[in-house]
């Protein structure tokens, strides 16, 4: 069967937008770019090992992904040029998103011994643990969040037992659990409109969908499917896509 994980966010060292995903069509994951109306399906990675969870800086111009290549999953960087390795550590580095400047990069790592989301210069330089708990802290995705009345992180974690979204500022603090209805979420993806997220509510699979702008207690829109993964679109708009 093929693997298929997109992010729609912005253009791929080209001009025009493009959706990036990972594909395991060609006998391994590596990163594809297309455009969203459809078209050339381009290859961006070409890697005998696993590249894998693709992420466009906002202004298009980089993408950051994870790769296996030196033995363990690290955090790479495509510039348009040579591949830069961002990081590196025995324990697993996964799931990159960017800070809305393009500055830095919030990231999945295990190097602690457990999953917890960290922060590095997009530079380079010694990431820093973000979440710091004993639970699963994971996949992160970075906005603006009337939460926390500024930037920060939102990333799920089972801190409370299940899968759950969480949030904090980007410069560390209070972590907070952000109020919705019942049911699993995970995989969240906070763009400058609103927030999506999988859930999994009385054994049902859903995309929901939250503008930041909704007022508490109204239902956020919600979308069926199998194995829902939320992307986000280069304009801030959601984007849904149903995987298999």
């Amino acid at each position: 069967m093929v693997g298929w994980w997109f992010w729609w966010l912005a253009a791929p060292l080209a001009a025009a937008p493009q959706l990036a995903f990972h594909s395991d069509r060609a006998g391994n994951y590596d990163i594809y770019a297309i455009a969203p109306a459809g078209g050339e399906l381009i290859n961006l990675t070409a890697h005998p090992a696993q590249d894998k969870w693709p992420a466009w800086s906002p202004d298009g111009t980089r993408l950051a992904f994870a790769s296996n290549r030196d033995g363990d999953f690290e955090i790479y960087v495509l510039e348009g040029g040579p591949i830069r390795q961002l990081t590196d550590d025995p324990g697993l580095d996964t799931w990159p998103c960017w800070s809305p400047d393009g500055n830095r990069l919030a990231f999945t790592s295990h190097r602690d011994g457990n999953y917890e989301v960290y922060l590095t210069d997009a530079a380079g330089g010694e990431p820093a643990n973000l979440s710091r708990h004993a639970a699963f802290d994971g996949k992160p995705s970075w906005g603006h969040l009337p939460e926390l009345s500024g930037p920060g992180i939102v990333f799920s974690s089972t801190r409370n037992g299940d899968y759950d979204l969480f949030a904090v500022r980007e410069e560390g603090g209070p972590v907070i659990r952000l109020e919705r209805g019942e049911g699993i979420a995970r995989e969240p993806a906070l763009g400058a409109a609103g927030l999506a997220y999988a859930e999994v509510r009385q054994g049902r699979s859903r995309v929901v969908w939250r503008p930041l702008e909704q007022s508490r207690g109204v239902e956020p829109t919600a979308v069926e499917g199998s194995l829902p993964q939320p992307v986000e679109t280069g304009d801030g708009q959601p984007g849904l896509l149903l995987t298999a």
